[in-house]
């Protein structure tokens, strides 16, 4: 344990100290040799004449200079599409309300970084390109800002004044995630505060991508600042699930009220359907009594046809019968009167 603690200084001390292949500009503009020890050219004599045009602005020197520089320093390597660097900050979640009076940790996952590369912001400011590792990956680090919000006044914040501000110098354990805690009473005011990475290269400038359109190289996040945040939070939340409960139960109520309404409605459409039936049926049987006595009358009506047919018939008979009767009578009364005649005329 005590080995690794120890290689892990020291390589902490060397990642912080100059690098020996950097030449560091001069105030005249110019670098001495122009290459490193290696050959490497690590500035560019040409931009002199550029910084030329901003006659009010010092050469930069490796210094933070706060009116403001030229910088001769090339720009560097640039990583594949593939390997650019993307940020997103893990804790805390987004909108979380946090307790001032609490320590809280933010972590940080950036992703095609190698970490742990951090030179002396003092005198190692911008003075060498962006460099990459053997798998195309920027040399870099991390850093974490903290600025208090105007939740009432959506304008972007004042870039010189913040809460907390820190530089994750170390090499990320899993070579992803970097975290630090900010101590309780770091944040004094409760309200509206945002949270952003700054990912930079080897010297502390803004890493550089190869294409314009693509995702943002870093992360920011709202959180709430309230005394007690954590506790007020956890009601909050508890007063949520009460509600959520409430509005669920109202919900299965509704939803059984529902029920019972389809199912009353069925059941009077049923008792409906059921008396549509009853009265289909009656209509039924009323046509088919009615066809009944229909087809009793139309019986019955032949019935009477048949003996009124009858009867004439009889009469018919009964009326040839004595014409009949007549004319026999007729017969034998003129066949007596013939001879009667006949009988007189001979005795004559």
């Amino acid at each position: 344990m005590k080995y690794i603690i120890l290689t892990t200084t020291l390589l902490l001390s060397v990642l912080s100290q100059p690098d020996p292949n950097i030449n560091i500009p001069k105030n005249d503009g110019t670098i001495d040799n122009g290459v490193d020890q290696n050959g490497n050219q690590v500035g560019n004599l040409n931009n002199k004449p550029f910084c030329d045009q901003f006659p009010q602005l010092e050469i930069g020197d490796g210094t933070q200079n706060r009116q403001g520089q030229c910088s001769l320093t090339i720009q560097g390597a640039v990583p594949s599409f593939d390997q650019m660097v993307s940020t997103m900050i893990t804790s805390p979640g987004n909108g979380e309300v946090v307790d001032p009076n609490t320590d809280f940790t933010i972590s940080v996952d950036t992703q095609n970084l190698q970490t742990g590369f951090f030179s002396d912001a003092q005198n190692l400011y911008y003075v060498q390109g962006q460099g990459l590792n053997a798998d195309g990956i920027i040399f870099g680090h991390q850093h974490v800002t903290v600025q208090a919000m105007d939740a009432n006044n959506l304008q972007a914040a004042d870039p010189r004044v913040f809460s907390f501000f820190k530089g994750l110098n170390d090499v990320a354990g899993d070579g992803r995630t970097l975290s630090v805690v900010v101590p309780a009473g770091t944040l004094k005011n409760d309200g509206l505060y945002r949270i952003c990475s700054i990912t930079g290269s080897h010297t502390h400038q803004p890493v550089i991508m190869p294409v314009a359109q693509r995702g943002s190289q870093d992360d920011c996040i709202r959180i709430e600042v309230k005394a007690g945040g954590a506790g007020n939070q956890a009601d909050q939340q508890n007063n949520d699930q009460q509600n959520n409960d409430q509005q669920n139960n109202d919900q299965q109520n509704n939803d059984q009220q529902n029920n019972d309404q389809q199912n009353n409605d069925q059941q009077n459409n049923d008792q409906q359907n059921n008396d549509q039936q009853n009265n289909d049926q009656q209509n039924n049987d009323q046509q088919n009594n009615d066809q009944q006595n229909n087809d009793q009358q139309n019986n019955d009506q032949q019935n009477n046809d048949q003996q009124n047919n009858d009867q004439q018939n009889n009469d018919q008979q009964n009326n040839d019968q004595q014409n009949n009767d007549g004319n026999g009578q007729f017969g034998g009364f003129r066949r007596r009167s013939l001879r009667k005649n006949l009988n007189q005329r001979r005795r004559r």
